[in-house]
């Protein structure tokens, strides 16, 4: 099995592949203090210094479920 690298960048869907299939997806945003729609659990967890940022993963191929790559695809 081979991993291709995986590069993340703001606002950016990137699918990731093994021998040439996608197999997952990761999705990356900025969070604002005054974008719409945030719940109290982004706002309490806003950072108080810095930027904090929104991560979204998936595997989207079923028959790559429960095989460990989540950590390593992150």
């Amino acid at each position: 099995m081979m991993l291709l690298p995986l590069f993340l960048c703001s606002n950016l869907i990137v699918n990731d592949y093994i021998d040439k299939q996608p197999y997952a997806f990761v999705l990356s945003d900025i969070l604002k203090k005054d974008q719409e729609y945030l719940s109290n659990a982004h706002l309490a967890n806003m950072s108080k210094t810095g930027h904090t940022i929104a991560l979204d993963f998936g595997i989207g191929n079923k028959e790559y479920l429960e095989r460990g790559l989540a950590a390593p695809t992150l």
